[in-house]
C-alpha cells in the first residue's frame, strides 16, 4: 500500500509524512498546533492528561501511519482526515474528534468528521483511479475516534451515513467511543486493533 500511496500522490510528501511501527502498542496524539497526529510509546510523559488513540497490534506486523493532516495536506488544503493507517489487509482513514464535551459540539464534530473522512476516500480513490491502482486485498474503513461519553446510538442518521459509504466507497465506517476503566469511569483513551 506504501507503494501505492506514494506513486498516487507524487506532488505530495508523502515520504516525510509516513512512519512504521511494528510494537504491540502504539498511541496517537493530535498536536493542536500543527494538526498532525504523531505517534508514542504507551506510558510516554506526552500522554499525560491527554485525549488519546492507542493502536493495539498483538501480531506485532508493520503498521504504516500516514499523517495527512497537517503534514500531507497543508493547512491551505480543504479538511481532510487526520491520518490513515495501514498493515498488508486494512486501510483505516482515521478522524480524531476528542475534545467536544457539549452534545451540540459532538453532533456537529461527528457531522465534520463524516464529511473530512468523505472527502479525503474520495481523494484517494479518484487518484488511484487516475493511475489506474486500486484497493484489491485491502479492506477500507473509516473510523471516526469521538468523545462521546457512551457508545453512540446508531441514530438513523448514522445508519445512512454507513449505508452510503459502503455503497459509494466500499468503506466501512465506524464510529469509536472512549474507553472505561475497571472502574466504569471512562479514560482518555480510544482502542483501535490491528
Amino acid at each position: 500500500m506504501r507503494e501505492q500511496i506514494i506513486g498516487a500522490f507524487p506532488e505530495r510528501p508523502i515520504q516525510g509524512c509516513l512512519e512504521t511501527f511494528d510494537s504491540p502498542e502504539m498511541c496517537l496524539l493530535e498536536d493542536k498546533e500543527t494538526q498532525q497526529v504523531n505517534p508514542y510509546p504507551p506510558n510516554d510523559p506526552a500522554l499525560n492528561a491527554q485525549k488519546y488513540v492507542s493502536v493495539f497490534n498483538p501480531s506485532q506486523k508493520e503498521i504504516s501511519l500516514l499523517k495527512v493532516d497537517g503534514c500531507m495536506m497543508s493547512s491551505t488544503d480543504a479538511r481532510r482526515c487526520d491520518a490513515l493507517l495501514f498493515d498488508d489487509k486494512t486501510i483505516s482513514f482515521a478522524e480524531m474528534k476528542l475534545d467536544a464535551s457539549k452534545t451540540s459540539q459532538r453532533k456537529k464534530q461527528l457531522v465534520d468528521a463524516i464529511k473530512q473522512l468523505e472527502i479525503t476516500i474520495a481523494l484517494f480513490d479518484g487518484k488511484f483511479s487516475e493511475k489506474e491502482m486500486d484497493y484489491i486485498g485491502f479492506e477500507k474503513e473509516a473510523l471516526v475516534f469521538h468523545g462521546v461519553q457512551e457508545s453512540p446510538r446508531l441514530t438513523a442518521g448514522r445508519q445512512v451515513d454507513k449505508d452510503r459509504f459502503l455503497e459509494k466507497y466500499k468503506t466501512n465506517l465506524e464510529f469509536v467511543h472512549n474507553q472505561k476503566d475497571k472502574y466504569g469511569n471512562y479514560k482518555n483513551e480510544w482502542v483501535k486493533i490491528f
